[in-house]
């Protein structure tokens, strides 16, 4: 599965506000992108303590708190946020839209905090072929990844939104290595870059006692 990319799951997380004791949950979204196969999106999205008999002004609040710069829309298909990007953002690589929300009722698989979700709409042309390239170069200029005792291998490519941030977790295996301490003959390792200003957000591990696999 090594040259696809994968769906990653995340499970909302809850966390108590001191101001105002709401609890929400900060999550991300994902999408399966396969080149030979067609796109398909999933997102279980970011938890939001809303009643179920909410009404207009619940959901403004809670739409505040989650993202204070927001837009609520409302068509058929259901209830929207867009999570609007901030005049002031330097540095500026990749011009891309602002994250957008869809409300959702939870059907999470661990069970829910809340009623309902901010469930993040990842399009599945965010990026093209060369931006996602050029952020996989990005990454492998980092120190770190100069001490790989092989070629890495692109292992996924997951884009994810936070509030009004778009982030992409690049993740590669290396071959014929394993993690300390791993009695498993495989190294994985991923770095997530800011996909708007190509900034580094979370770099690589750095391990200099490679193991490699007794095969090798």
């Amino acid at each position: 599965m090594k040259n696809k990319f994968l769906i990653t799951v995340i499970v909302p997380i809850a966390i108590m506000s001191v101001a105002g004791a709401v609890i929400f949950g900060l999550g991300a979204a994902s999408y399966n992108f396969d080149r030979e196969m067609t796109d398909e999106k999933k997102h279980p999205g970011s938890a939001l303590f809303i009643p179920v008999d909410y009404d207009k002004t619940d959901l403004e609040l809670f739409a505040d708190y989650f993202c204070p710069n927001n837009n609520l829309s409302e068509n058929d298909t259901g209830v929207f946020m867009t999570c609007l990007h901030p005049d002031n953002k330097n540095g500026i690589i990749f011009e891309l839209p602002s994250p957008s929300y869809k409300l959702e009722l939870c059907k999470g698989t661990y069970g829910c905090i809340a009623p309902y979700v901010w469930a993040p709409q990842i399009p599945s042309n965010l990026v093209s072929e060369e931006q996602e390239q050029e952020v996989v170069n990005k990454v492998l200029q980092l120190p770190e990844a100069e001490d790989w005792p092989s070629e890495p291998e692109l292992d996924n490519f997951l884009i994810m939104s936070s509030e009004d941030d778009w982030h992409a977790s690049v993740q590669f295996f290396i071959d014929g290595v394993k993690m300390p301490q791993h009695n498993k003959c495989e190294y994985y390792d991923s770095a997530t870059v800011d996909l708007e200003t190509l900034e580094i957000l979370n770099g690589f591990r750095y391990f200099d006692d490679f193991e490699y696999c007794e095969n090798q």
